[in-house]
């Protein structure tokens, strides 16, 4: 039975993840803080030898692939961007907490979805399909191993959802350029829309 490992690394930093701000659609780019802790990061981790790079059409993550992997072979995952945050998109958490006090506690407690936002079911549901077309395209590549630089929303919400072992969200919250290594097959995925979770880049 054959293993695939694909890696998932988190974006670089953005001005809004400086500021303590919920960005989801918003296109930002990496602040300059973010593309030097990236290039100090090259430079202490060893990060694996892929064949494809995944990344979606964010540029906070096609720079952080350029930075990380300049010469990988690039593929497009649409379905791989961040939740949208709806009315709490570019807010901080105390911004959030003022303007919807009572929807906000539910919200942080799972018990509601974003006002005019995308709901966490559908999210989830959204990244696993974008993950199922990956691991389709490596598997008709013969791609072995692969990356994937993702916001952190997104790998929180795979880990935590189709991962082995179980855990919660919290538990693959993860600093930027950082990541783990998952390890899927063809039958677990078709089984069980499942994945092992083999480490921590």
């Amino acid at each position: 039975m054959k293993n695939y490992r694909l890696y998932l690394l988190r974006h670089g930093i953005t001005k809004g993840n400086l500021d303590g701000r919920y960005i989801g659609k918003t296109d930002l780019p990496l602040c300059r803080e973010g593309i030097i802790a990236l290039a100090k990061q090259k430079r202490d981790v060893k990060y694996p030898n892929v064949q494809k790079l995944y990344v979606p059409p964010l540029r906070r993550c096609a720079e952080t692939a350029q930075l990380l992997y300049p010469d990988a072979f690039l593929g497009l995952t649409e379905k791989l961007t961040e939740i949208d945050f709806g009315d709490f998109e570019g807010l901080t958490t105390d911004e959030c907490a003022e303007r919807y006090p009572d929807f906000y506690v539910k919200w942080l407690r799972g018990e509601a979805d974003c006002p005019r936002g995308e709901s966490q079911k559908a999210f989830m549901l959204r990244c696993v399909e974008g993950l199922a077309e990956i691991f389709a395209d490596m598997q008709s590549g013969q791609v072995m191993s692969a990356g994937a630089v993702v916001p952190g929303g997104v790998i929180m919400n795979l880990l935590s959802g189709c991962g082995l072992p179980k855990d919660l969200p919290l538990r693959y919250r993860c600093e930027a350029g950082r990541g783990f290594e998952i390890h899927m097959s063809a039958y677990l995925w078709q089984t069980a829309t499942a994945f092992e979770i083999a480490g921590e880049i």
